[in-house]
């Protein structure tokens, strides 16, 4: 059998090229799926959430905490906490002033909760007086403990600057 040369390269040497960089690609791309596969959870928070229709929690202000498994697998929501630093460089340095676990966050999924992917799990954070002094004074975070991971995934809680929000709010409690 004989092959024909283009160029310099004969037809092995082309054949041996193109299958290189097909099992190359093929390598990348499930090293990439690899990375990707496993619980990841978006994890938001919003203040100066008002509650209606909930007689016991009406008239009160919270602060809204959602996780989002928009990964492959489940995971395990451990933990909501609240981290407060008094400066950006204690943040920087990862040096909290105060730590504060919420009890009973979630209504109606209590913690600890598996979070399938998919799902979606709400928590309530009271936001009390306090809160609203740490938020103002410093740097406040909401924490959400995952078994999936080593370090919380945080959330940084900001009050809305809009006055007549905060009048609205006060006004109800």
């Amino acid at each position: 059998m004989e092959f024909k040369i283009i160029g310099q390269f004969s037809l092995t040497d082309v054949a041996a090229w193109w299958g290189a960089v097909v099992a190359t690609a093929i390598f990348i791309w499930d090293v990439i799926k690899w990375i990707k596969s496993g619980p990841r959870i978006v994890f938001t928070a919003s203040a100066n959430m008002l509650i209606i229709g909930d007689p016991i929690r009406e008239g009160k202000t919270y602060v809204s905490v959602k996780a989002t498994n928009i990964g492959t697998q489940a995971t395990t929501l451990s933990n909501l906490g609240m981290l407060f630093y008094k400066s950006k460089w204690n943040r920087l340095n990862n040096k909290q002033d105060k730590a504060m676990i919420i009890t009973n966050p979630g209504i109606p999924h209590p913690i600890p909760h598996i979070l399938e992917p998919g799902r979606v799990w709400d928590g309530l954070i009271l936001q009390n007086e306090e809160v609203e002094n740490m938020a103002k004074d410093g740097i406040l975070e909401a924490a959400l403990y995952c078994s999936h991971a080593r370090k919380p995934l945080r959330a940084r809680i900001k009050l809305s600057h809009n006055k007549s929000l905060q009048r609205t709010a006060d006004s109800r409690r």
